[in-house]
């Protein structure tokens, strides 16, 4: 990083109810680990109120402001956080996601919404994605913003014609949809990029869930990737969750 530039780490994270894949429970490896690796805010999904909060009560150097959560879905920060109110999706909206204005230094900020797409069908996903991104229109347009978590949701390039094959047979074992790429192509449309996109190489590995596929992401919009650089990109499996943990470092 070049000298004297600022930076902070976006992670995103759907942490199985603070619990690994067979249901052991994790959270002082989850808390141990953002310590250690200098998180700086983290968008959580599968969260519970109670362990959320707990999280952010050990994790001394976040803010006192810098919680946000909905529908199991939590932004931790050490910034302090302005939650932008859910009314704007409708009290009867059953999707899973939270979002809030993530202050910096001086009069510098960003909109974050943290998801969690639905896991079966791709349709129901696209219609989740559109009520968010059609309500939060106007904000989106004007804020530099950043989307991020588990849209449960394919990018097909990430696989060879062999590896394709592989994930369609498991899914068609499993009665699962077929492998789709309407979402992440949606969220191209959208003007959102992928950050892995963003390196020239990441570190970690390419699946970040249990049936070694990559659904969680972080995206940002031109505003976003104008002003800010994504200097680093990683996946890690934590052993903490049946899904791995996707982090980002930006500058600017």
């Amino acid at each position: 990083m070049a000298e004297g530039r600022k930076s902070f780490k976006l992670a995103t994270f759907n942490v199985h109810s603070f619990t690994d894949a067979n249901g052991k429970p994790t959270f002082d490896k989850i808390l141990q680990f953002v310590e250690d690796h200098g998180v700086d805010i983290i968008c959580l999904q599968e969260a519970g109120k109670v362990q959320t909060e707990r999280l952010m009560d050990n994790l001394k150097h976040f803010s006192a402001n810098g919680l946000v959560a909905s529908k199991r879905c939590s932004i931790v920060s050490k910034y302090k956080l302005e939650a932008v109110p859910r009314k704007y999706l409708g009290s009867r909206s059953s999707t899973r996601s939270v979002t809030a204005r993530v202050l910096l230094e001086g009069n510098l900020s960003f909109i974050l919404t943290c998801v969690h797409l639905n896991h079966i069908s791709e349709g129901t996903r696209l219609s989740e994605l559109n009520e968010i991104t059609t309500n939060l229109h106007d904000l989106y347009s004007q804020s530099m913003t950043v989307i991020a978590g588990d849209f449960n949701a394919l990018t097909l390039e990430d696989y060879s014609s062999d590896e394709l094959n592989h994930i369609t047979q498991v899914r068609a074992n499993n009665r699962w949809e077929r492998p789709k790429r309407a979402l992440t192509d949606r969220m191209k449309q959208l003007g959102f990029t992928d950050t892995k996109t963003k390196v020239t190489e990441f570190s970690g590995i390419l699946s970040t869930c249990r049936f070694k596929t990559r659904v969680d992401y972080i995206y940002l919009n031109k505003k976003f990737d104008d002003f800010f650089r994504i200097h680093n990109f990683t996946q890690r499996d934590v052993q903490a969750s049946d899904h791995n943990i996707v982090i980002s470092e930006v500058t600017y």
